[in-house]
């Protein structure tokens, strides 16, 4: 919930220390897209359970402190995978916004 953007900026440094779970996805990762809202509400597992339903899981990824089945999804199709996150926020109140310093 706090500094949001230099958050989004150290998991997309290349070189950094390893600490998160997904420190050592992006070390083998690409990363083509990232969307975001901000907000002061613990909004998380909201958007991961509404995502869940959507979209393909890798079980307990970034949820061991929560009862979330997982807070990493993916799909073979891109465009689904971004309409579901796009809903997710917005049924959450967000306003979805897309992270423009990722160099695909």
């Amino acid at each position: 919930m706090n500094s949001l953007k230099s958050r989004i900026k150290r998991h997309l440094r290349k070189g950094k220390k390893i600490f998160w779970h997904i420190d050592y996805l992006l070390e083998k990762a690409h990363v083509v897209d990232v969307f975001y809202g901000e907000t002061n509400k613990r909004v998380e597992c909201s958007l991961a359970e509404e995502i869940s339903g959507h979209l393909n899981s890798i079980k307990k990824f970034g949820s061991s402190d929560c009862r979330c089945i997982s807070h990493l999804f993916y799909s073979p199709k891109r465009v689904e995978a971004e309409k579901s996150i796009v809903s997710a926020l917005k049924n959450n109140d967000l306003k979805p916004e897309r992270y423009n310093e990722v160099h695909i």
